[in-house]
């Protein structure tokens, strides 16, 4: 990290990783998305699988004046300060209802003004993933509000890997 000469921060691109625990990630990312710029980081967890893996490149985008539905992938932060990267399943009139995709349980209602951002780019092995940010998304929510996502990316994973590649390359 160096320092401009207007005292403000940037970071220095190297090969190595810099790692952050999830409180000063999650300030982080707040300050990026204060100053309306987009915040990319490395996926950690197994919540939001297959559509978001543990190591995907997720880009956030700030939500300030987003219009936010039902299937969009948002960012905000549990009390207790834990960062959460989950789907919207209902828009409810004091807030929204989230939950992870290969969750059974939800988070409860979130209210709005404490939604950071929303997920707009997910990259895997430098590789762009448009499944569960496009028009699919609003399906991927009702399967995943009414408790049958989780069920069908169970059964999922018990079907062998090399049967799983012919049937989705």
């Amino acid at each position: 990290m160096k320092l401009k000469e207007n005292n403000s921060l940037y970071f220095v691109a190297r090969a190595e990783e810099l790692t952050l625990s999830a409180t000063a990630l999650s300030a982080l990312m707040q300050a990026a998305l204060a100053k309306e710029a987009f915040f990319r980081f490395k996926a950690k967890g197994f919540s939001m699988q297959p559509f978001i893996k543990d190591g995907d490149i997720v880009t956030v985008s700030p939500a300030n004046g987003a219009a936010l539905g039902r299937g969009q992938t948002v960012a905000f932060i549990r009390p207790g300060g834990k960062l959460v990267i989950h789907r919207i399943v209902a828009c409810l009139e004091n807030g929204y209802l989230i939950k992870g995709d290969s969750c059974f349980t939800n988070d409860g209602l979130v209210k709005k003004e404490d939604i950071l951002g929303y997920v707009s780019e997910v990259k895997r092995n430098d590789r762009a993933i448009f499944l569960g940010l496009g028009r699919e998304r609003v399906a991927i929510a009702v399967l995943s509000r009414i408790k049958i996502l989780p069920c069908i990316l169970w059964c999922w994973r018990l079907i062998p890997r090399r049967l799983r590649k012919k049937i989705v390359p």
